[in-house]
């Protein structure tokens, strides 16, 4: 048996809901409404896949007692079309997998119920809530840092980042649907970045932690020992997905992972215990996660420009072509094989962001377009249908920024000037990330 089979970008895939504006006037009989049996189903659809216990969503609305608490800031969410969210769009693009959108007629019965007095019903009559396959993340086992790291009172900065070892403790071979990430304070973690160690790479890590004075190890620039996998990724809005199409990956005994936080701790200061989430199954598939990931790390954005635009590409090569390639430029070439979801990543003043596929008879198929920007809605989609990615095939990626004076973070209340902006790892700093995810 092959016991490593591993070549996953970093990727944060997340599936959030979406839109069609809300505004219709036309209403079904409010009078007949009732939460168990009407509205019930339509939240557990398009919300709870973010508002629920230690979840993405700022509030939990599992129940009718938090639906009704929070019944404003539902009406008020649906009549502007920010709830629910999903920043990416499929107009001439990939038909999304998980875009949650929330039809006309939904919204117009969860506008009536509250205008009705959010009647209960009767819950005998409520609707089987269906499991969302797409969304489905079986938690096997979560181990966590095993500490509460709290930032330094002396620290100079916002930005810190530390590595911490997670050790599940494996005596045998593991075959794995999914590994998945928690953040533990929500308002501190930037990201987070899991990293596959194997074992003889331990005394290497141990030696990292040892050295360092503080919990885990400081580790700003990247995990620190040598070879390193990259194999799951949190950013805000984020949430945890499975491998497409089945895949799996096999891990040996002894492996353990570092788990490097970037902590911001420019609007709060509480301590942080983030987790590792691992979905174990019993036998492995045939099938095999992958990921390519394109980067621009030389981009320059002057201060006070409102549209400033970079690319960067990556490549789709045959198996024969990617054995000859070193392993410091491997990152951007991968294998002929399945595109199931993509994503993409930046920073506070991005604009736009866009993955396309580029034929090699110089078509183009879009892979991903978010035209509008949200740092707080991160992640990646999954396609309906996956795309076929051939040898001869580019993956470019397209970054748009905003850094006028107008579009600039707030702090302690103000907003901050604008200034040139580079490739920084800092909250405030700038980057142009996209990835797409694949099986063989």
């Amino acid at each position: 048996m092959r016991v490593l089979t591993l070549n996953v970008a970093l990727l944060a895939f997340v599936a959030a809901c979406a839109e069609d504006n809300g505004q219709s006037t036309q209403s079904v009989d409010a009078a007949t409404l009732t939460y168990h049996a009407d509205i019930a189903p339509i939240i557990q659809a398009e919300c709870t896949s973010c508002h629920s216990p230690d979840n993405i969503g700022p509030f939990d609305l599992t129940s009718l007692a938090n639906v009704q608490q929070y019944s404003a800031a539902i009406e008020h969410s649906i009549r502007s079309g920010s709830m629910p969210p999903i920043p990416a769009k499929d107009t001439n693009c990939q038909e999304l997998d998980d875009e949650r959108i929330m039809n006309t007629a939904d919204k117009r019965k969860v506008l009536d119920w509250i205008d009705a007095g959010m009647p209960a019903g009767d819950p005998a009559t409520a609707s089987a809530l269906v499991e969302d396959e797409a969304q489905e993340f079986i938690v096997t086992q979560e181990v966590d840092m095993g500490i509460e790291y709290a930032r330094a009172p002396d620290s100079d900065g916002f930005d810190e980042f530390r590595c911490f070892v997670i050790d599940p403790e494996w005596t045998e071979i593991k075959h794995l649907r999914g590994f998945g990430l928690k953040p533990g304070t929500r308002s501190v973690v930037h990201h987070i970045t899991l990293y596959l160690q194997l074992p003889d790479q331990k005394s290497e890590v141990d030696a990292l932690v040892e050295a360092d004075e503080g919990p885990g190890y400081n580790c700003r620039s990247g995990p620190g020992f040598g070879q390193n996998f990259p194999i799951a990724g949190y950013a805000p809005g984020a949430r945890n997905r499975s491998f497409p199409n089945g895949a799996t990956i096999s891990l040996p005994p002894g492996v353990r992972f570092v788990i490097q936080l970037h902590y911001n701790f420019a609007y709060d200061t509480a301590p942080d215990n983030s987790s590792v989430l691992f979905w174990e199954v019993d036998e492995p598939s045939d099938i095999r996660p992958r990921g390519l990931t394109a980067i621009n790390r030389d981009f320059y954005i002057p201060a006070g420009a409102s549209h400033h635009q970079v690319q960067a590409f990556s490549y789709i090569v045959t198996k024969e072509e990617e054995e000859q390639i070193p392993d410091i430029a491997r990152p951007i070439f991968e294998q002929e094989g399945k595109i199931w979801g993509a994503s993409g990543h930046m920073h506070n003043r991005g604009k736009a962001i866009r993955l396309d596929l580029i034929r090699s008879d110089g078509t183009e198929d879009c892979l991903l377009d978010i035209p509008e920007w949200d740092f707080n809605w991160q992640g990646g989609y999954r396609f309906k249908e996956p795309v076929q990615a051939n040898a001869g095939d580019q993956l470019r990626l397209t970054c748009t920024w905003d850094n006028s004076a107008e579009n600039q973070p707030v702090v302690d209340g103000e907003l901050l000037a604008p200034r040139d902006l580079q490739w920084g790892d800092g909250s405030f700093d700038e980057m142009c990330l996209g990835s797409i995810r694949m099986t063989d």
